[in-house]
């Protein structure tokens, strides 16, 4: 405020019911000018770029540019091992504490599994006879799996949307190497995995007769 009152004898004065931020909006022409008001006369650039204060700057500057550039052994704070590391552990107390996404998938994969069973659930394998009837067969049982892989990822993708932000964020700081998140997640994604196909087979196999 004190630079701006002393620019020039032109410049309006701050008082004493105004608010400081709207007066230095305001005398640069940079706010509403409900207040301060400003005087086109009163060039501020130019003032400034022939003062003592600008000179004093750009020779600051000039003197830090000229030095030493700052170099670095890696681009990452931290060996790729580390990061292997807290990636999963993160990845896994993310998983752990998404409690709605896992049960939620778990249902949906049983339901799944149970609709298309019971497609061939007066039928098993050694009664199979003809050509048309195994291809029907190996329809339901492809069937089955595609939807279920179909739907898995479909459920993934929105959890992986909402760390999309954080991930961006990371990786722009240096935190992470791409691989790194993504060798987290697929440690942590395997045992789900292992539990789902799991659970589609327990209750798909059974009804269709190949146990």
């Amino acid at each position: 405020i004190d630079y701006f009152e002393s620019c020039s004898p032109l410049a309006p004065k701050l008082k004493p019911e105004m608010n400081p931020a709207e007066y230095m909006l305001d005398i640069v022409g940079a706010g509403l000018g409900t207040h301060a008001g400003r005087d086109k006369s009163v060039d501020f650039v130019r003032l400034y770029e022939e003062s003592q204060m600008a000179k004093e700057m750009k020779r600051k500057v000039e003197g830090l540019t000229e030095g030493e550039k700052l170099h670095f052994s890696s681009r990452y704070a931290t060996s790729l091992p580390t990061q292997l590391y807290y990636s999963t552990r993160r990845w896994a107390s993310c998983h752990w504490r998404n409690v709605g996404y896992n049960l939620h998938r778990m249902i949906v994969v049983g339901i799944i599994a149970l609709l298309f069973s019971l497609n061939l659930a007066n039928l098993t394998l050694s009664e199979v006879t003809d050509q048309s009837t195994l291809q029907s067969f190996n329809g339901i049982l492809f069937a089955g799996v595609f939807f279920t892989a179909a739907v898995q990822t479909n459920m993934a993708v929105q959890v992986l949307g909402d760390v999309k932000v954080v991930y961006y964020k990371e990786l722009a700081a240096g935190m992470y190497t791409p691989f790194a998140y993504i060798f987290g997640l697929t440690m942590v994604e395997l045992p789900w995995l292992v539990a789902v196909v799991g659970l589609h087979m327990i209750i798909f196999y059974p009804l269709v007769g190949l146990w």
